[in-house]
């Protein structure tokens, strides 16, 4: 209690004698310009699923929004095989291998029967690379660097080893699991003799080899290598059904459908190819002139020959009409571990593909409605943080293991000036986090490992303050405003009052947990975050603790608090956001997740919460409900009527000729309710809205794009 009144006394200084106005959460477009996905999938309830590393993007509006799915919460490091296959039952398998993991635990196959609501970890401790499901809703895995594998007739609950099959499964039915061998031979095993077999394709005209074969249905393969189709019930011999000069995949949809990826020299790329009669003739599909050239064969799928999708790692697009039109619907949002605001305003935001392999550094200087790449020169894995004078600092490796020191200077014609070097320092990311801190005025301290080191100079040059080391790695450090220097490890946690010179050691907690993020405030006060004890406070330097997250999560990845004292706390399940007035916590939902992993946190110096999560993109948590993405209009285009209303309405737009523009409905507490309008408008345009299932009260409806306004709506019946 004495810690809690401390905080109040310090944070709670707002004059106001009621509450501010609750914060609004608002997804921003992101700063993901293109990226790859390693697979597409057309869901149970045709959804649209692009499956990443430790979850998968979800889209039920044909790519207009996507919410990101979390399936796995913890720490798996560049994962080398994953993806999601789905039962002819419905249910929906996620598997992942990785031979980097802080918990082995996390690996292996996952379940879910309610189309990929809740996750049950089916299979654990098995390096999974290769996953498919049977006619039979069988399931058969491979894993590695063995090779063995494993098959369950009981959907997942049960496992029985299989003597080695080969280097690709295919397919599998109740009778026979279909593979490649490591020379690309086509064999299949038998569930009832338990021995493989190669299938004879030394006959007249067919090759002793093939590219690739596809189950089609229960009693159907097709193979098929360039220029040439076959055809086997399984069992027999291999027949010549067709020729498709190029083809490079098959791959098999609902029904009747195939479809078939063709590299085309005429064509100058790839195209699709459609069959109905089990490949014995083929149809273009693919009108190559409406979408990027060169297709990404391993992500093209589709449910019948009206719907298809692929990406070509700058977009991924949709076709309703059998190829004939495509709709570009962009990429899922990015996953942003790390964000930062300058002093000046401006946002950066480290853009990644998935969780831990880079991709940019992307900047906005419009609040995030808009983001331009500003990767520093010559650099793949990298950390960014804020100076001495809060300017930006961006460090990455070399192949010597040489830590280049890069400052952001919009004086600079590449927008990077490099500053310093520092030697045998990097150990990022396979090793231990990386960090660059200030205390905001004259001392920056980077730190990798057990290392740290300081610069007196605006980081021109560095000297290493000889950090304790108790064999683990710093996983938190922190510099506060007086020159007081903490960082923990696993578990414990040292302070310097002499900006590293000499260290005081502090034991915050009793159990053997990782101290994942340091904030202080004031002079004495500090916020730590741990992985397993949840958010702790001290009011004196760390001397002494108190719990301060009232037991509502355990594990805290970043911590933010503005100048009110709200305090927002990031865990590996969710936002959380503490009010110091009504001294509790509150839970933030971002998108349809409410357990969404969150990254990075920063504050603008509009006490914006700006908000960097994995797979969705940046967030904003704001009270000035117009200042961030939507700007009133000088002369209104929106109008409702009536208002207040109790049933149908209508609402009125005047837009310019072919405005682009989204109309979005939220409630009080900042959760979208509906997308009313997304297109190209013009004129005069009447939005029909009912409001019938709607609770009484305050909404707000939201036009953005290339005209931005708010407008407020009541219902009252």
């Amino acid at each position: 209690m004495k810690h809690l009144l401390v905080l109040l006394i310090l944070l709670a200084t707002i004059s106001e004698a009621t509450a501010q106005q609750p914060y609004r959460w608002t997804q921003l477009k992101g700063p993901n310009v293109g990226s790859t996905y390693y697979q597409l999938v057309w869901g149970a309830k045709g959804e649209i699923i692009a499956v990443a590393q430790t979850g998968y993007y979800v889209s039920f509006d044909e790519g207009n929004t996507w919410d990101f799915r979390t399936i796995i919460n913890g720490n798996v490091i560049n994962p080398q095989y994953f993806g999601l296959v789905i039962s002819p039952a419905g249910e929906y398998y996620f598997y992942l291998g990785s031979s980097i993991v802080a918990d082995a635990s996390l690996i292996g196959i996952y379940k879910s029967t309610d189309f990929g609501v809740s996750w049950n970890h089916v299979l654990k401790n098995i390096n999974v690379s290769q996953l498919i499901v049977g006619t039979d809703n069988s399931l058969v895995l491979q894993d590695f660097p063995e090779g063995n594998n494993y098959e369950s007739i009981d959907r997942g609950n049960s496992w029985v080893q299989l003597p080695k099959l080969g280097s690709q499964l295919v397919a599998c039915n109740s009778k026979y699991i279909y593979i490649l061998n490591f020379n690309i031979y086509p064999y299949r095993f038998s569930n009832s003799s338990k021995q493989s077999t190669l299938f004879n394709t030394g006959n007249a005209g067919i090759p002793t080899y093939f590219a690739g074969y596809t189950l089609i249905n229960d009693t159907l393969l097709l193979g098929y290598n360039d220029p040439y189709i076959y055809a086997s019930n399984g069992e027999q011999n291999w027949d010549t059904v067709s020729k498709l000069p190029g083809v490079r995949n098959i791959i098999k949809g609902n029904g009747n459908a195939i479809l078939a990826n063709v590299l085309s020299s005429s064509r100058q790329g790839y195209y699709i190819a459609s069959s109905t009669n089990n490949g014995k003739t083929w149809d273009s599909v693919l009108n190559i002139s409406q979408v990027n050239q060169g297709v990404a064969y391993t992500s093209l799928n589709f449910t019948d020959l009206n719907n298809f999708l692929y990406e070509d790692t700058k977009a991924i697009y949709l076709s309703k009409d059998r190829g004939g039109s495509w709709k570009e619907v962009g990429f899922p949002q990015a996953t942003i571990p790390t964000i930062i605001i300058s002093n000046d305003g401006r946002i950066f935001a480290d853009d990644r593909d998935n969780m831990y392999l880079t991709i940019d550094i992307k900047k906005s200087t419009d609040n995030g409605a808009s983001w331009q790449s500003t990767r520093p020169p010559s650099i793949s894995m990298y950390q960014f943080g804020k100076g001495s004078n809060q300017n930006t600092l961006c460090i990455a490796a070399d192949s010597s293991n040489i830590v280049n020191v890069w400052e952001f200077d919009l004086t600079s014609p590449s927008l990077w000036r490099k500053k310093s070097s520092i030697n045998n320092l990097f150990q990022m990311y396979y090793s231990s986090p990386t960090f660059i801190v200030s205390d905001g005025s004259k001392y920056t301290y980077i730190a990798s490992g057990a290392k740290i080191y300081r610069s007196d100079d605006d980081a021109f040059s560095w000297i290493n303050v000889k950090a304790p080391d108790d064999g683990s790695a710093i996983y938190s450090i922190e510099a506060s405003s007086d020159g007081t220097l903490y960082f923990g490890t696993y578990p414990i946690m040292y302070r310097s009052d002499d900006h590293g010179s000499t260290w005081i050691k502090l034991e915050p907690v009793h159990d053997v947990v990782r101290l994942s993020y340091i904030k202080t405030f004031g002079t004495n006060n500090v916020l730590l975050g741990t992985e397993g004890d949840g958010l702790l406070l001290s009011s004196d330097k760390g001397n002494s603790w108190s719990r301060f997250d009232g037991n509502n999560f355990d594990t805290v990845t970043c911590i933010a608090i503005n100048s009110k004292g709200v305090i927002a706390a990031a865990t590996s399940r969710g936002l959380w956001i503490y009010e110091p007035l009504q001294q509790s916590w509150t839970k933030v939902t971002l998108g349809q997740d409410a357990n969404l992993q969150i990254g990075g946190i920063d504050v603008a110096k509009n006490d914006d919460f700006y908000v960097g999560t994995y797979g969705s993109s940046v967030w904003v948590g704001s009270t000035h409900y117009n200042s961030v993405k939507y700007i009133s209009a000088v002369h209104s285009v929106m109008s409702l009527s009536p208002n207040p209303t109790f049933g149908n309405a209508t609402i009125s737009l005047d837009l310019p000729l072919g405005s682009k523009i989204k109309l979005e409905l939220y409630d009080v507490l900042g959760r979208r309710i509906n997308i009313l309008a997304d297109g190209v408008y013009s004129g005069e345009n009447q939005i029909p809205f009912n409001s019938l299932n709607l609770p009484n009260g305050i909404y707000t409806i939201i036009l953005s794009g290339d005209k931005n306004e708010t407008l407020k709506l009541v219902v009252n019946r």
